[in-house]
């Protein structure tokens, strides 16, 4: 009983907690200006993250395509840039993932031949507060539902209870209904836009 009691603890013993992926720093930096444009920019993060989604934005708020797909390698994230930009101002805007699958979203503007000028124009890549706490509210609900059941099978089964189905059934489904919306939900979180 004593080394079941244990191994119990060590289970549920706390885990440290890291938080979420952040942006350490970028080429072209935050407000560079440069002479020439770059061939890609390099969005550096304090953990491995992967891209959801990159977008290059003129002065004047247009998407310009992108040449190739934003790479990510370790803690980097590679994105080529199209060739030959012309003088003005850009605006880098990414939306990536983490491991713990949180959203991390934020921009980068930077001048080619010309000092940026700050704006409040930078494209808004939050989520709708409704679905981040539709997102939160099924997470805690599908944790809760699986953290009862998994807690009622171990007290049946440490006290040597007889387990009855009645509510085996009922939190079974409310865990796997939460954690099926969840995915949903989550994704359009990601998304954002």
């Amino acid at each position: 009983m004593i080394r079941l009691l244990l191994a119990f603890l060590l289970l549920v013993a706390p885990l440290p907690v890291s938080a979420h992926a952040g942006l350490l720093g970028a080429e072209p930096e935050d407000g560079a200006t440069l002479e020439a444009a770059p061939a890609a920019a390099l969005l550096r993060f304090n953990e491995p993250v992967t891209p959801i989604s990159v977008r290059l934005l003129d002065g004047a708020g247009r998407e310009l395509p992108l040449p190739g797909p934003a790479r990510a390698q370790n803690n980097d994230i590679q994105v080529p840039l199209p060739p030959g930009l012309p003088t003005g101002q850009y605006t880098l805007s990414y939306r990536v993932t983490s491991a713990d699958a949180h959203p991390v979203a934020g921009t980068i503007l930077f001048g080619v031949g010309v000092a940026v000028e700050a704006s409040g124009t930078a494209p808004e890549m939050d989520a709708p507060e409704g679905l981040i706490r539709a997102s939160m509210l099924l997470r805690a609900l599908a944790n809760g539902a699986t953290l009862l059941l998994a807690g009622g099978a171990l007290a049946a089964l440490l006290l040597g209870a007889s387990a009855s189905g009645r509510w085996r059934l009922p939190l079974a489904g409310l865990a796997l209904l939460g954690h099926g919306l969840g995915v949903w939900v989550q994704g359009a979180v990601l998304i954002g836009d």
